[in-house]
């Protein structure tokens, strides 16, 4: 009758354990003595996670070899006549300088940083759930994922720049075309994308190969569940660089931006980026250092920090869980597996991504001019293209990975909640449209 026992001592953790029945239970007591049924739980199978990393990380590689094929098309577009470059020229080498100096002085401030993080977890108090290793060893560990999450950031950030200042110039010369709206479309979203999924590729990538690593030094050091809080570091890092590359960046695009429409627009009764006012330089240069490289390094803090908090959550949840759940590892890769396969569906989304194509005899006229396709209209449709091929994406993996044999249905209660975190990014952009575009009631109403 002890064996009915076993698993519900097996759901209590891995390692040694026991079941004692009372003796007050008649129909278990043996010669009149206690039961004592002694175990020790198997170990987590962890060669299925092995798999899944290899292909996470074999997904990011592919992602980062498209990623530079595609900046290599981009760049071999025409860049536009002297005056264009002459300009593109002043922009990106202040876009360059301002982003040497910020990176420099995050570089100095990340590795006492680094080293102020290995003396925290030197000195605290170490906790019965802490892995088999000495402070030093994990005030190592966290220190070393610090600074590799923070040099992921900083190449998220410089990527985001380096493409938006050399692509900016061949969206303004693709939009002199006979079909110039959709030429112009596409180049700018492709340019975009390079750094969206550069940043999703660095970020699932470092996390896969940190999680190897640390799954490699062997399972009498961790459990699986313990393996993600030894992540950490690596998500410190890139908040670390994201908060003074957002900050900074932003602060000064936001002061060029009204230094430019002070001097131009008030003083000098000028055009919004009208180049006799000499700030709209200094207003573009902002543009690329704040909204490009802070916000790629922003991006990828945001992403980094959710993978790694999902993979806690999961790993603690479905560690508590056996044996209901045999092997937390399923779950505690969903989050980087369903990351890689919204790649796939976001590039597949972008190609969707284009305006009609049309000769210069077919464009409709209104009031003598060229009436324009709306820009939002194609990047909707291209998001929802997305947003299917996603929500079919997260049915899927849901069946496939979190779907213990003790609770068939569990699966379906997990993808509902996938699908309407989906469809709610996906209303919220048609709220967000209407509360801003111009076409609208309520910008109408306060214009």
């Amino acid at each position: 009758k002890a064996s009915a026992y076993l698993q519900l001592a097996y759901g209590i953790g891995a390692g040694h354990a026991y079941i004692e029945v009372a003796a007050s239970d008649p129909k278990y007591v043996l010669a009149g003595k206690p039961a004592r049924v002694e175990f020790t739980a198997a170990p987590v199978d962890s060669g299925m996670a092995t798999w899944y990393l290899w292909g996470v990380m074999g997904m990011c590689v592919v992602t980062l070899i498209g990623c530079f094929l595609l900046t290599g098309s981009i760049l071999k577009r025409p860049v536009g006549s002297a005056e264009m470059q002459e300009v593109n020229k002043a922009i990106s080498t202040a876009a360059a300088g301002f982003f040497n100096v910020q990176y420099r002085w995050i570089a100095y401030m990340s590795i006492p940083m680094a080293v102020l993080l290995y003396f925290v977890y030197l000195l605290r108090e170490q906790s019965a759930t802490d892995p088999k290793i000495s402070k030093s060893v994990m005030g190592a560990l966290i220190g070393f994922d610090f600074l590799l999450g923070a040099t992921c950031s900083a190449i998220s950030g410089f990527v985001g720049m380096w493409v938006s200042i050399r692509a900016n110039i061949r969206v303004a010369q693709a939009a002199h075309n006979i079909n110039g709206f959709d030429d112009s479309l596409q180049l700018a979203i492709r340019s975009g994308a390079v750094a969206g999924f550069l940043v999703v590729a660095l970020s699932a990538c470092g996390i896969s190969f940190l999680f190897m690593v640390l799954m490699g030094m062997g399972a009498s050091y961790f459990q699986p569940q313990q393996i993600p809080m030894l992540i950490v570091g690596y998500g410190f890092g890139a908040s670390f660089v994201a908060l003074f590359a957002q900050l900074g960046g932003g602060i000064y695009t936001k002061a060029a931006d009204v230094g430019a429409d002070i001097v131009g627009k008030i003083e000098g009764r000028l055009a919004e980026d009208d180049l006799r006012n000499p700030a709209v330089v200094a207003d573009l240069v902002g543009d690329n250092v704040g909204d490009c490289a802070g916000r790629g390094a922003d991006l990828f803090e945001s992403i980094s920090a959710e993978n790694i908090g999902a993979m806690i959550l999961a790993g603690t949840l479905a560690s508590q869980a056996r044996p209901i759940i045999e092997n937390p590892y399923p779950f505690i890769m969903f989050p980087l597996i369903i990351r890689v396969i919204g790649i796939i569906c976001s590039f597949i989304g972008i190609i969707g991504v284009h305006g009609k194509r049309q000769t210069e005899e077919e464009l409709p006229l209104v009031q003598g001019q060229a009436k324009a396709q709306d820009p939002m209209d194609c990047l909707t449709r291209g998001y929802g293209i997305t947003v299917v091929l996603a929500t079919f994406a997260m049915i899927a993996l849901c069946w496939y990975m979190l779907n213990p044999a003790l609770f068939p249905a569990a699966w379906w209660h997990f993808a509902i909640c996938g699908i309407i975190g989906i469809w709610t990014s996906y209303a919220f952009v048609f709220i967000t449209i209407y509360y801003t575009d111009f076409k609208y009631e309520p910008v109408r109403r306060i214009a």
